[in-house]
């Protein structure tokens, strides 16, 4: 058995070594987290940054893994954290509360059947609600930050705090959070409405998105974000008219569904991503002189110690 790190000892915390990425990623690619902890609780979540921030050693959140490409190498020297166990869901009124580890789309189901509406408009979207508030997940639909009240954090001082939307500053595929907060609870400031007619609606968003996007591969979502946000021409169409569909670097294969979407054929590694992103943004600024903003976040292969390189 794996001896437990000296920083997680005193208190309570599920600790899993050596834990394959690649299936808690919507693509299928990543190697294996030296540390992976799932936190039961919001106040379990702070004493944990604590015990990180006091042994110097740093974290990596990872949520739907729905955004993400892991390294193939894993990663070796910080702590992956993973929320899923923060499952709260609680309803007041027409406020709800839901935990960083609440899948999105059952939230939207729930809600809707509640006959609450405003989170409608989010179906479709492959998200944990801590990953869906910190990239203010939404579309022309609508987007999470028109119905976040508020966030719980848990903060490397070891506490909780709560943060008003307002202070979050909330953009195109952005939320300005604190530097080290993991979000462990939302709380939602929702409207009264017709259970059947919010439960439609949601289902033909998501209908919708099926017939457009290639929801069904495996794939981390948008690679780029619309240089425009919303209002002008968006990456997809700018990727398509730079020829980029179908272009292909390994197992790693830009869909010719839609210009902004990788899938993993079978086998892709994070380099085949890399280098295909890297190929096809060359392309489009060649023909539209524009360099997109990565939408996905693609974290860093671990450094190779003296030792792994053979010195």
């Amino acid at each position: 058995m794996t001896e437990l790190p000296a920083w997680a000892q005193g208190f309570e915390l599920e600790l899993k070594f050596d834990e394959r990425l690649a299936p808690h990623t919507t693509i299928d690619i990543g190697g294996d987290a030296r540390w992976f902890a799932e936190p039961a609780t919001a106040e379990g979540t702070a004493k944990l940054l604590l015990a990180l921030s006091t042994a110097g050693v740093g974290w990596k959140v990872l949520g739907g893994g729905s955004n993400l490409v892991a390294p193939d190498g894993g990663v070796r020297d910080e702590v992956v954290i993973h929320p899923s166990k923060l499952n709260e869901f609680r309803i007041k009124d027409t406020r709800v509360t839901l935990g960083a580890g609440f899948a999105l789309q059952r939230a939207v189901a729930l809600t809707t059947g509640e006959g609450l509406a405003g989170l409608q408009g989010l179906g479709g979207i492959p998200a944990q609600i801590g990953g869906a508030v910190a990239m203010n997940a939404g579309g022309r639909h609508g987007w999470i930050s028109d119905v976040l009240e508020s966030v719980v954090v848990a903060m490397p001082d070891g506490k909780l705090h709560t943060i008003l939307a307002s202070d979050l500053k909330m953009g195109y595929r952005e939320a300005h959070l604190p530097k080290g907060a993991v979000i462990v609870s939302a709380t939602f400031d929702l409207a009264a409405g017709n259970a059947a007619e919010l439960k439609k609606t949601a289902g033909e968003i998501t209908k919708d998105k099926s017939k457009k996007q290639p929801t069904r591969e495996k794939n981390f979502g948008c690679t780029w974000k619309n240089p425009d946000g919303q209002s002008g021409v968006s990456a997809g169409k700018l990727a398509e008219d730079a020829g980029c569909k179908g272009l292909a670097v390994g197992k790693a294969r830009i869909t010719a569904t839609h210009g902004n979407f990788i899938d993993n054929d079978g086998g892709a590694t994070a380099e085949d991503v890399r280098q295909l992103i890297a190929r096809a943004e060359a392309m489009i600024f060649a023909e539209h002189g524009i360099e997109l903003e990565r939408e996905v976040v693609i974290w860093p292969e671990p450094r190779l110690s003296m030792s792994s390189r053979g010195g």
